[in-house]
């Protein structure tokens, strides 16, 4: 039996972690998982895994020792492992073990637009960085055609494409079963960063409840942008109706309750969030970048904006439309980003 290593840089609540624990989660029944962090580890962060995957965490080394280090757990087994890795730190280590390894990475989404927004004027020599040392790796995931485009132009590498996907087990018994009345509901979840736009989520509330319409926002995450946004809410004088959570283990409760599921991103892989709203039969109104044209399907599950403007309409629109035709009692959620269809390609692309 293949053993099955997976490469993390954390174990936190990026959209990138949450993909890999699922997908580790999922597996273990059927092979050896080991995750290997390169920071350190908090228990509570640990028990996101299911008992039988071994954690291993490098957080206590320096970087070199990190990199000879993995180099030396992947010797365990050679010949019989995978290594598979997710985010910029983690490839960069991946990428220097290709002698000892099947090595995969999974490009998660636009790292030129994440990198500018990240780290500034630093950000496009970064990409290229992280293009670079995928191409010394073997295979390469990706989550979107447009995805697949980028690497194709950047490195000349046909990648292997693999939807995202949840952990549906864990988000299934959210589903409500019961109308909603009183204000619309709408939801963000996310990091609270340039590059997410929460900014025109606001502006979008307050112009709906200007002229008229019950509306409510709840906004779940965290990030440098909050005390903006915070103060931003106060000018509107709109603190009633929106609501500001923090970063929550658990925000599938308020957002099993929304109407609307709402991200104005400048750039996207494929949304996790996005992903779970629908699963719960929450429609999604999306900027149309990147992949989001992949998940959405106009008039069925929601819209895609390209003007700013319009984004309040297909709110307001959408809620309406979620209400009177219960929507939130369907899965939205196309099957090709279904849990069991990913894991089933993930396997056979691995050979596990």
């Amino acid at each position: 039996m293949k053993t099955l290593f997976i490469l993390l840089p954390a174990l936190n609540h990026d959209s990138p972690i949450k993909g890999a624990i699922a997908l580790a989660n999922k597996l273990v029944d059927r092979n050896k998982i080991v995750v290997v962090v390169l920071k350190s580890v908090k228990k509570e962060e640990k028990e996101k895994l299911n008992k039988n995957i071994e954690v291993i965490s490098l957080g206590k080394l320096i970087w070199p020792l990190k990199l000879i280090k993995y180099q030396s757990i992947l010797q365990r087994e050679k010949n019989k492992n995978i290594s598979l890795s997710f985010c910029f730190s983690a490839d960069l280590i991946n990428s220097f073990c290709t002698n000892i390894s099947n090595t995969y990475a999974s490009l998660r989404g636009n790292i030129f637009i994440n990198y500018k927004h990240s780290y500034g004027s630093m950000g496009f020599l970064l990409a290229k960085v992280h293009f670079f040392r995928l191409k010394k790796i073997r295979n390469i995931i990706s989550m979107s055609k447009s995805m697949s485009a980028q690497i194709k132009k950047e490195i000349g590498i046909e990648s292997i494409q693999i939807g995202n996907f949840i952990d549906e087990d864990k988000i299934n018994p959210y589903r409500r079963n019961y109308s909603k009345s009183g204000p619309y509901n709408f939801v963000f979840t996310g990091s609270l960063s340039s590059r997410k736009r929460v900014d025109i989520l606001i502006n979008a509330i307050y112009d709906l409840n200007k002229i008229g319409h019950e509306v409510e926002c709840n906004i779940i995450g965290d990030g440098n942008l909050k005390e903006y946004l915070i103060r931003l809410v106060k000018k509107l004088e709109i603190e009633n109706i929106v609501n500001f959570h923090g970063e929550l283990d658990d925000p599938f409760s308020l957002l099993s309750e929304a109407d609307i599921f709402v991200l104005p991103s400048l750039s996207e892989g494929t949304s996790r969030s996005s992903m779970e709203a629908l699963f719960l039969g929450i429609p999604c109104i999306l900027r149309d970048i990147d992949g989001n044209s992949e998940l959405i399907k106009h008039g069925m599950n929601g819209a895609l904006f390209k003007n700013e403007k319009d984004i309040s309409q297909a709110m307001i629109d959408w809620a309406h439309k979620a209400r009177t035709k219960k929507l939130y009692k369907s899965i939205l959620l196309k099957n090709n980003f279904r849990q069991e269809h990913a894991i089933e390609l993930t396997i056979k692309t691995l050979g596990l």
